[in-house]
């Protein structure tokens, strides 16, 4: 588990620290679009429309037999993913008196 004690508010930093951390966020967040952009370029140079066919027809075959790892690829690539939920165990507590 994080230690949350070492954690500073952005409120609580100077403007050259929030300027810093996020120079260096900038940086981490191009270094991993530039790594996700080179795997996407791997696959479109290395697979043919025909490699695309076959891979979905042994995913579809794989789904109708009941791997549920194939269903669940082939459903979120139509799109049709369900959205995941946090459920929160400790809501806040309302008080439904009136103040005085």
């Amino acid at each position: 588990m994080a230690n949350t004690q070492n954690l500073i508010k952005n409120s609580e930093r100077t403007p050259e620290e929030r300027k810093e951390q996020a120079r260096k966020a900038g940086i981490a967040s191009g270094k991993s679009r530039r790594v996700a952009k080179m795997f996407r370029e791997a696959i479109d140079d290395n697979m043919t429309d025909s490699d695309i066919n076959a891979i979905t027809k042994k995913m579809i075959a794989l789904a109708k037999k009941g791997n549920i790892k194939a269903y669940e690829v082939l459903r979120d690539t139509r799109g049709e993913k369900p959205v995941e939920q946090i459920q929160n165990l400790n809501p806040p507590v309302i008080s439904l008196e009136r103040p005085e």
